[in-house]
């Protein structure tokens, strides 16, 4: 029978504050989903009543080091509209900005995995799923590390928030 081997938190924090795209997550996203926007966003601080009502998330597996990391990028109703707007030169659908949402936690996933390659950490990446609100809050608070960004436009005409969470898991060893 195998023998479950399970990461502390302070060696899954450990293992995530050595890599680069860690310590440099809120301007590497903040350049990302520049580029890809076409907006000027920056990292803003915190901002009152920031009430997200979609979220989409991404896993990234750290199979090396037993260890799971999820993207999280949450959006107002009235942001998201006006990025599809930006984006789509058009009112969108529903489904479009649902769509356009999967592919800003997609954008930021990657950028995050990238980065971590230069430090030879390999991730594997899933596809992008819509959360609730609700459930996203919650694996943040579960989340062995934790890193929060707001971004947003100097006119506030945008805004985003973008977590990403560390979880160490059990593994069976033979």
């Amino acid at each position: 029978m195998g023998v479950g081997i399970k990461l502390s938190k302070a060696e899954m924090a450990g293992w995530t504050e050595r890599l680069a795209a860690w310590r440099e997550f809120a301007q590497l996203e903040a350049d990302t989903l520049t580029a890809l926007s076409g907006l000027d966003l920056s990292v803003t601080g915190e901002v009152d009543g920031f009430s997200p009502c979609v979220a989409m998330e991404i896993g990234l597996g750290a199979p090396t080091e037993r260890g799971d990391l999820r993207v999280i990028v949450e959006m107002e109703q009235d942001h998201l509209s006006m990025l599809g707007c930006t984006m789509f030169g058009e009112d969108a659908t529903d489904e479009m900005l649902l769509d356009m949402l999967g592919e800003i936690a997609n954008t930021a996933a990657g950028a995050f995995a990238r980065r971590a390659l230069a430090d030879s950490a390999v991730l594997t990446m899933g596809l992008p799923t819509r959360v609730s609100v609700d459930l996203a809050r919650e694996y943040l608070s579960q989340s062995d590390a934790a890193c929060v960004v707001s971004l947003g436009t100097s006119d506030s005409s945008v805004r985003l928030r973008i977590h990403i969470g560390t979880k160490a898991r059990e593994s069976v060893a033979a």
